[in-house]
């Protein structure tokens, strides 16, 4: 992805949490609409994605990951503080399979890349907190805003002869806003938007990788997530769901770690690498 692209991402984001604030500010009357369910809402479902990893030395893996979410949810009854309703979300996502790894083995005694085809073994988990406020415009209209605190462990087991594990963990922080569209054209249909962004900054302790060679520091980590949640409301608690997504991933590449190799000191580096899924999110949701 483009520099410029990311920069437009961040920046319509950025316009969309300043309009919404300034939407509020003028339509306080309007918050006294009911913008959704308040109170507990629990979730769970399918989780699937189509993977796609690339370094900047020409290594891919590609293909389907499957899994499950499960999340809790909790919107005020009230406005708080006069920003709007209180909205708190938290979310864990676990993906796995084995897909086609099409790249290169790096010979440590001579430095040379030798063409590979192999499959890895991969599992993702990631756990978010969303913590935020919803404002209504209508009766049936909301936007909200919110921050974002995370983290992310992908285990990565390269198979066949000179196969290895990684193991990446980076803790992130990011913002995000939304909007939704309740009862739109049959009664119970909700239509969501949500964009945001996440940063691991390159000074950060817990954006690192390991493997069987040593503990590299990752620099800086960045993802920009696009989601369109659909909701249809079967009663007044209960509820299906269907969220397709684009999720982007861009690590910057670490330092250089010096590996320990019959006696000699060689200097290794982990390439800069981008993830592009597209995804879907497949559940059911009771509200208390």
């Amino acid at each position: 992805m483009k520099k410029k692209k990311l920069i437009s991402y961040i920046t319509a984001i950025t316009v969309a949490t300043g309009l919404s604030f300034g939407l509020t500010a003028t339509k306080a009357k309007a918050q006294e609409a009911q913008i959704g369910n308040t109170g507990v809402t629990l979730s769970a479902g399918y989780a699937g994605e189509h993977f796609h990893y690339g370094e900047s030395i020409g290594d891919q893996e590609h293909g389907w990951l499957n899994g499950f979410y499960v999340g809790a949810g909790y919107t005020s009854q009230n406005s708080v503080l006069g920003l709007g309703k209180l909205d708190l979300n938290l979310k864990d996502t676990f993906l796995t399979n084995s897909i086609t790894y099409d790249g290169y083995q790096t010979d440590l005694a001579t430095g040379a890349h030798i063409p590979s085809t192999t499959n890895t073994h991969e599992n993702i988990n990631k756990i978010e907190f969303e913590f935020g406020f919803n404002q209504a415009l209508a009766q049936n209209i909301s936007v909200g805003e919110y921050g974002i605190l995370g983290y992310r462990y992908w285990d990565r087991q390269i198979k066949g002869i000179g196969g290895y594990t990684n193991d990446y963990n980076n803790g992130y922080a990011g913002i995000g806003v939304k909007s939704k569209i309740s009862n739109l054209g049959l009664n119970g249909l909700n239509l969501g938007l949500d964009l945001s962004y996440r940063l691991s900054p390159a000074w950060s302790s817990i954006n690192y990788m390991t493997n069987d060679f040593g503990t590299y520091d990752m620099g800086t980590a960045y993802n920009v997530r696009v989601e369109v949640p659909i909701e249809y409301n079967l009663g007044k608690n209960f509820s299906v769901s269907a969220t397709p997504y684009y999720d982007y991933w861009h690590f910057t590449g670490s330092n250089i770690v010096n590996v320990s190799f019959f006696g000699f000191q060689i200097p290794t580096r982990e390439p800069g690498s981008e993830t592009n899924s597209l995804g879907f999110n497949l559940g059911i949701n009771y509200k208390f």
